[in-house]
């Protein structure tokens, strides 16, 4: 089965990083979502009952990530699989999370984790 819902650049601000700058003030961190997902019901039914609500799925992950002060950015990909796994019907979630300007004269640092 292949079947995903795909959240791209839900956009956080949350306080991430190692160095002193970094934990004086929330940032701006991207987060990249596809949960796999039987989508054979919902496009059957027309019910968002029997599918992953991504406007709360979204919600969720954001208050969460923005209440969090996490050093990596590894730990706020594994803070979001986890609020994704939440949900019975999804059987595998990646995520990935880009933080900008992480790195001097790079535009963008991720990682991306599937579970």
């Amino acid at each position: 089965m292949s079947d995903r819902i795909e959240i791209h650049g839900l956009e956080v601000t949350c306080v991430v990083g190692v160095r002193d700058d970094e934990r004086a003030a929330p940032r701006r961190l991207l987060v990249d979502v596809s949960l796999d997902v039987d989508l054979r019901d919902p496009g059957a039914s027309d019910r968002l009952g029997d599918t992953v609500d991504y406007d709360a799925l979204s919600r969720r992950i954001r208050d969460e990530v923005c209440a969090s002060q996490h050093l990596l950015i590894e730990r706020v990909a594994e803070d979001v699989a986890r609020i994704c796994r939440d949900s019975p019907l999804v059987r595998a979630v990646t995520v990935a999370v880009h933080k900008p300007g992480a790195v001097p004269g790079c535009g963008d640092v991720s990682v991306k984790i599937t579970r």
